[in-house]
């Protein structure tokens, strides 16, 4: 802003100013000290019209504006949770009880419990609050305003509430008001019409503070998706966004990709069960190649098969920056060896991919072995998912050579897998020199009823590769303490030269580890933490395991704290058992 300054005058210019239209005012002190309010437009204050002779009437006028307190500027209203009186849980209670009496409903017995259970008198958010399967209508949401006045939470869940126009209009007004939640969950509300997708669109655009939404088992009809898309693209601050079970395909993926071409905040992607197919995979390389900011694409459960994975492995080799996909799940999508062909070729290229899941699709042998070359020449593999894709020994064998290769490889899962003594006795001797693997998920026992004779002998290399994990994860555990003491130590050393020094050090979360050539200093975690006795996740963000319905219709042989146990899974599984997961192995 200009304190202070000469300015020319126009006294021929027009100074009216229309109706509604607002515009600087300064006092004009002329030679004769008279002083009188002029508008001055902003092109007179940059431009340089001083040089021209046509503007100067021979007074010179000083222009002054107003400082501090007199200044007026525009202020935005404070949040209305920093002036927020703090409420105990039973006063809230009490709130709504008197609220439910006012709108003459009854109130929600699960909403007063999660009140009970959470201590909302600190001011934090509770965890999560639920109205899954509540039948939610005008009065019933009104009477929620004194509960969502006073307590806010990380996951508000809607799931299958019923919810319609009117009932969702006021509702997302209290959620934007309130800044209720940060993660919303809409899904299986399969009354929901265009006018409240129009609902959905005002809440993102206006609710900086959601960063993840669930719309699973949704109806996107009409032009839903076109709200829903230009939404994504016009400033949501959206991180996560599920849209699974919704039939998403053909023209309404479309919309959805070209959405999210410009979309620069959104980083994880769920596209689950939406009945994909290969020209599909079209619009997925497409978005790839356009959006870097994108972290994680889930796929499970469609139907790509060989020619979607190449449109999509396309776009991944496009993605040469720094910046690109870190995790790509492609759980049962009908792929075969010809799809590992396109892999490798990505892998060899693509230099950002941390974690591939391919489980539960027709590789076998010739697919591992076709993906071996890709694995080797990679060099940002984390995790690695082959549950169920049909290998043998000969497979086997061709990943021991990427384990004893790879110095950055944390977990391999090969469950469910025709694997005999061969295969098993390669992996153990691979382990010996990889010091980086810490979680090897492979089952105890063969499971071919031909190789009952060999038991001990595989059960052996079992323990000899549990055992390997189990180094691995000391390793890991000890570098960490190791560098946690370092930074602990470099913290130190900031704030004591603080104290001496009169200026402010400012020094970042991380410290770089210097490189030496001792084995024992290689840097065994992955750049994002994990807990040590997993291994990691196959995901990025949530963990999301595998679920029930995705495993093969075999019996597969599971170690759950030591105990074998049985666990019949079934292809045609319904989508009613989609929450049951299976317990992965967390053996020490």
């Amino acid at each position: 802003m200009i304190s202070s300054g000469i300015i020319p005058v126009n006294p021929l210019e027009d100074t009216h100013v229309q109706l509604g239209e607002t515009m600087p005012v300064a006092e004009v002190y002329t030679s004769s000290n008279e002083a009188r309010p002029v508008p001055i437009r902003s092109s007179s204050v940059y431009s340089d019209e001083s040089s021209d002779p046509s503007i100067d009437d021979g007074r010179t006028r000083v222009v002054k504006f107003k400082t501090g307190k007199e200044l007026v500027a525009f202020q935005a209203p404070p949040r209305y949770f920093i002036r927020r009186d703090t409420k105990t849980s039973d006063s809230v209670i009490q709130l709504y009880k008197e609220s439910c009496e006012k709108y003459k409903v009854k109130p929600i017995q699960t909403l007063i419990k999660t009140i009970q259970e959470s201590n909302i008198s600190l001011g934090e958010r509770i965890a999560r609050i639920s109205f899954r399967g509540e039948k939610l209508d005008v009065r019933i949401v009104e009477s929620l305003e004194d509960v969502f006045r006073h307590v806010q939470c990380e996951v508000l869940d809607l799931e299958n509430t019923y919810l319609e126009d009117q009932t969702a209009s006021a509702l997302f007004d209290m959620i934007e008001f309130y800044e209720t939640a940060h993660r919303i969950r809409i899904g299986s509300n399969h009354r929901i019409s265009a006018h409240c997708w129009m609902y959905v669109y005002q809440l993102l655009r206006k609710s900086p503070f959601i960063t993840q939404l669930d719309c699973e088992n949704s109806d996107f009809i009409d032009n839903s998706m076109s709200l829903f898309a230009r939404a994504l693209r016009n400033g949501c601050n959206l991180v996560t966004l599920h849209i699974e079970h919704c039939r998403l395909t053909g023209r309404h993926l479309l919309i959805l990709a070209s959405g999210l071409k410009t979309n620069l905040v959104l980083r994880e992607l769920f596209l689950g069960s939406n009945d994909l197919v290969p020209p599909d995979g079209m619009q997925l390389g497409n978005l790839l190649k356009f959006n870097t900011r994108l972290e994680l694409l889930d796929v499970r459960n469609n139907k790509l098969s060989d020619t979607g994975i190449a449109y999509i492995c396309e776009g991944l080799k496009e993605q040469t920056d720094c910046r690109g996909l870190t995790t790509l799940m492609l759980w049962n999508n009908h792929l075969t060896p010809f799809a590992c062909e396109y892999l490798s070729h990505c892998l060899i290229t693509n230099s950002n991919l941390q974690t591939l899941e391919v489980g539960s699709n027709d590789l076998r042998n010739e697919g591992i072995i076709i993906l071996k070359e890709g694995f080797l020449r990679n060099k940002s593999l984390l995790r690695v998912g082959l549950v169920s894709t049909k290998f043998e020994s000969e497979g086997a064998i061709a990943l021991a050579e990427f384990v004893a290769d790879s110095r950055r490889l944390v977990r391999l899962d090969i469950r469910a897998n025709n694997i005999r003594v061969a295969g098993s006795m390669a992996l153990a001797h691979a382990m010996k020199v990889n010091f980086s693997v810490v979680r090897l998920d492979v089952e105890e026992v063969a499971r071919r009823e031909g190789l009952k004779d060999y038991q001990s002998v595989y059960h052996e290399f079992y323990e000899q590769l549990q055992a390997q994990c189990k180094r691995n994860r000391t390793r890991a555990e000890d570098e960490n303490n190791r560098r946690l003491m370092i930074q602990k130590q470099v913290a130190n050393q900031h704030i004591s030269q603080s104290i001496d020094s009169p200026t402010r050090i400012e020094f970042e979360n991380t410290i770089s580890i210097p490189n030496t050539s001792d084995e024992a200093s290689v840097i065994l975690l992955p750049p994002r933490p994990f807990e040590m006795n997993d291994g990691g996740d196959f995901f990025s963000g949530v963990p999301l395991p595998l679920r029930k319905e995705q495993l093969p219709s075999k019996v597969i042989q599971v170690q759950n704290d030591g105990d074998d146990k049985e666990l019949q899974t079934n292809n045609n599984t319904s989508s009613d058992n989609n929450d049951q997961v299976l317990k992965e192995d967390t053996a020490s």
